[in-house]
């Protein structure tokens, strides 16, 4: 198994290719925060790691 990789939002580092972007898991990419928009309606939402549940994680 590789090591982790991150691409943090700053530094010089190169960022990943669209390809690689999708295949990797969001916390790949500590501190940047994802636009999505939906295509029905337009709305837009900003979506941060620390905002996303942990899937199988309950709460307490």
């Amino acid at each position: 198994m590789s090591p982790a990789r991150h691409w943090r939002s700053y530094g010089t580092d190169p960022l990943p290719t669209p390809a690689e972007a999708l295949a990797e898991p969001f916390s790949a990419f500590p501190s940047w925060f994802l636009r999505v928009e939906c295509d029905r309606c337009g709305k837009q939402r900003m979506v941060n790691e620390c905002h996303v549940k942990l899937a199988g994680a309950d709460a307490a």
